[in-house]
């Protein structure tokens, strides 16, 4: 049988956070010489929002002392290429791979060193908080992280994660791994106050109201394995897609005709409806093609038929594998107590 590698071995390595670090402290220095010291170059997306996984790209925005809004495109612009690309094309460590000027949020393609794919933007302001509050999630306890691991590396096997091939982002399957652990019945994974981590001064983790939910949540008693299962039964046979929306900022059941969603764009559509929990307009379907919906449900059932006879799904056989010499190591142990 062919070595597999261990699951955990699909986390974010320390080796990767290490040259993560180092490549914030030089664009920091490069910020710094082009923009002046009170611009601080700030990570957000999977490699700071505690769901990271191996390989991982490293997303950064640059942010100005007291600009607590988005930076407007022209203004993106013009400091990513006028100010800061001459000084990226000089520097030993870095190669600048692609100019990304006209879509609504600029950015900088970088490679730092041999292999580290950098996305660079401005003033991402929307982008640096909702990896705050990701990030609270995934301090809640292990397990959330692991599930949401495990649905991540599926999705990328399955070939139906990756907004610029007309998936679903990584960010939407994140939410929809925390609304699925919401609702289930014996996990009740709490619902973290979006407003928490909304505006400049706001708390986040240190927020009562997130520590209060962080001490009062009871870890469920299932198996990584099982809730992947789970997830995989909910969309494909419990969520009402179309009408149901997945929206971690309310943690309950609700169909996206309700007032609290008024705000929802394209909520009358037969669609999936993925709420942004701090932008509450956007809903996460919007780069999702037909024909890549379709496909989307289409692999969900599929996991969830081998998942049903206890087969790996695509992407996830050494967590499978690994469940499997724990249940034997179990029986093992109550065979020797008998």
């Amino acid at each position: 049988e062919d070595c597999m590698e261990p699951f955990a071995a699909s986390f974010l390595q320390d080796r990767e956070i290490l040259l993560m670090e180092r490549c914030v402290r030089d664009l920091q220095e490069v910020v710094t010489e082009a923009l002046g010291e009170d611009c601080v170059v700030e990570k957000f997306g999977s490699a700071a929002n505690g769901f990271g996984t191996t390989g991982a790209d490293l997303d950064v925005t640059f942010v100005r002392a007291g600009c607590y809004r988005d930076s407007d495109a022209a203004t993106a612009v013009y400091d990513l290429q006028s100010r800061l690309q001459p000084l990226l094309h000089e520097h030993t460590d870095f190669a600048v791979v692609e100019e990304i000027y006209g879509s609504k949020v600029p950015i900088l393609k970088l490679r730092f060193g041999e292999n580290l794919e950098v996305d660079m933007s401005c003033h991402n302001i929307r982008a640096l908080r909702n990896t705050q509050l990701l990030k609270a999630y995934s301090m809640l306890g292990p397990v959330l992280h692991d599930v949401v691991v495990a649905v991540k590396l599926w999705a990328k096997a399955s070939g139906v994660c990756g907004a610029a091939d007309g998936n679903l982002s990584s960010y939407a399957f994140t939410l929809m791994v925390i609304y699925y652990m919401q609702v289930h019945p014996d996990v009740c994974l709490p619902c973290l106050p979006a407003d928490a981590f909304e505006h400049a001064g706001a708390l986040g983790w240190e927020d009562p109201r997130v520590q209060r939910a962080r001490a009062e949540w009871g870890r469920p008693d299932l198996s990584v394995c099982q809730l992947v299962s789970g997830f995989f039964h909910f969309y494909t046979s419990e969520f009402q897609w179309g009408v149901e929306v997945v929206s971690v900022r309310l943690g309950r059941r609700k169909s996206a005709a309700m007032r609290d969603f008024k705000r929802l764009a394209n909520h009358y559509v037969a669609r999936i409806h993925i709420e942004d929990p701090l932008e509450t307009s956007r809903n996460l379907h919007c780069v999702l093609g037909s024909d890549k919906e379709f496909a989307l449900r289409l692999a969900l059932e599929q996991a969830f038929y081998v998942t049903e006879i206890d087969v790996a799904p695509a992407g996830l056989r050494s967590l499978w594998a690994e469940d499997e010499s724990e249940d034997q190591d179990d029986a093992d142990g109550s065979e020797a107590e008998a």
